[in-house]
């Protein structure tokens, strides 16, 4: 029962020390997001290429 005493409401509205600090790792996850995604864009449009044998379409994936 003693371990359970920290897990109590008040434990759970007070702001631990390590969320002020962390206004760096949001930037890391949205520029790692938009990284992730750029690269399964590109690699959706280079099998839409390999497939269809020809620029056009995935030319115009890759501008919208």
């Amino acid at each position: 029962y003693e371990m359970l005493e920290g897990a109590s409401a008040y434990c759970l509205s007070c702001t631990p020390l390590g969320l002020t600090s962390a206004w760096w790792s949001f930037r890391a996850i949205s520029i790692l997001t938009g990284l992730i995604s750029f690269m399964a864009h590109v690699f959706y449009c280079w099998r839409i290429r390999v497939m269809g044998r020809s620029w056009y379409i995935p030319i115009f994936v890759i501008m919208v």
